[in-house]
Parts: C-alpha cells; structure tokens; sequence
C-alpha cells in the first residue's frame, strides 16, 4: 500500500488484487467506513484539470439511485487523487461467476432488470458507465440485489485509462476497439447483453488471446 492516509481517510485494506487502487478506508472524524480509489499524477494537476475535477465529483455525488454505489466526494491530497464511494458488503459478479460459472436464468433476468434500471436513471442524468462488465456489478451479501459501480468523470477516465487483457475488453460494443469512441447509450446495452450470455452460458460471447482476435 503506497500510504497509509490520504485526505481525511485512513486506508486499511485493498479491496483487489495486487496493484489495485481502490482500497477499504475509514473518515478518521466520522468513524465511518468508504471505499475510496486513490490515482497517482505523478506530475500534479494544472489548476484547470483540478478544477475539472472536483466538478466531475459535485455532478458524479448526484448521480442517486439504490442500484448505483454512491459517491461522497474526494480530493487532491500532494500528487494523489481520491475518490470516495459507498462501501458494498458483497462480491463482484464477476467472483460469484468463477465460483458458480454460470446462474439460473431466473437471477440472471433479475440482476439484468435491475442493471437496466440503474443505467437507465444515469443515462437520463447524463452519465454514460462505458465499461460496464461483471467487475464492476457488486452482488451483495445476504441478499440477491446488485449494486453498478465504476462511474467516473472523464479526467479520471484519462487517469484510470491502462492497457486491457482481452477478457476485460470481452464486454466491450465493437465501435469502442476504433477511436475516436463517441460515447453513447447503445455502448452500455451492448455490454448488459454481453454480460447477461456470460452469466447464463458460463463464458463471454466472445473469447480471444489477443486484443486483435478480439
């Protein structure tokens, strides 16, 4: 873990494997618990970008709806940028898939409805997710409810933005392998359909060793 403090959180765990950054943390004054996603820029933000950024979080923190991860804030502390989001008792679809492979049909049309009802209110808001996959659907513990996670404003887009491995890209709408991307709805259906065949059939629609086969 790069530090142990950022803003007025303390971290405690990652919430990942090796590498991530998004880690359990906990507000030192309010006592309570948050998931938080903390981003190196190893050269600082420019007055502009930082100011951009702070108005990405004011819009993403009124992006309210019972099936999307809140998010409370965030800051620039030194050269690191934080995100805080409501911490989800669960696991991700994609960790329930490996150890069930597939669902019933009858989970699959429910957790389907209620993806399609959260991306429709942040469509209506003006959010596009863009890289919806099961990673990022949190199935919670001791109930059969699925919370979106994974909104973010476009300079955090920039600075989450790596190279992914085929099975990331897997849930991916075809335009988006072809820059320049247009954002628009029609992305975020095509990856509900897409996550929807891999928890009914056990795999993605589409499998490949390469970006290229993809």
């Amino acid at each position: 873990m790069p530090r142990s403090r950022i803003g007025p959180l303390a971290l405690e765990s990652p919430l990942g494997s090796r590498g991530t950054t998004l880690f359990r943390a906990i507000h030192v004054q309010q006592k309570t618990q948050c998931a938080v996603r903390v981003l190196s820029v190893p050269l600082g933000l420019t007055p502009d970008a930082k100011k951009r950024f702070l108005e990405d979080l004011d819009r993403l923190k009124t992006l309210r709806h019972e099936r999307i991860a809140r998010c409370f804030g965030g800051g620039v502390d030194g050269n690191d940028v934080y995100v805080v989001h409501e911490l989800v008792n669960g696991e991700s679809l994609a960790a329930l898939l490996r150890r069930q492979q597939r669902l019933p049909w009858e989970s699959v049309l429910k957790y389907g409805l209620e993806i399609c009802d959260a991306l429709q209110h942040a469509h209506n808001s003006g959010w596009l997710h863009g890289a919806l996959s099961p990673d990022q659907i949190l199935c919670e513990y001791g109930g059969e409810s699925i919370k979106l996670v994974g909104f973010r404003g476009e300079l955090v887009r920039q600075l989450c933005n790596r190279p992914k491995p085929p099975e990331e890209l897997a849930y991916q709408a075809p335009e988006q392998f072809v820059p320049p991307v247009t954002p628009h709805p029609a992305i975020d259906l095509y990856a509900i359909g897409a996550v929807m065949y891999h928890a009914l059939t056990g795999v993605p629609p589409f499998t490949a060793e390469s970006i290229e086969q993809l």
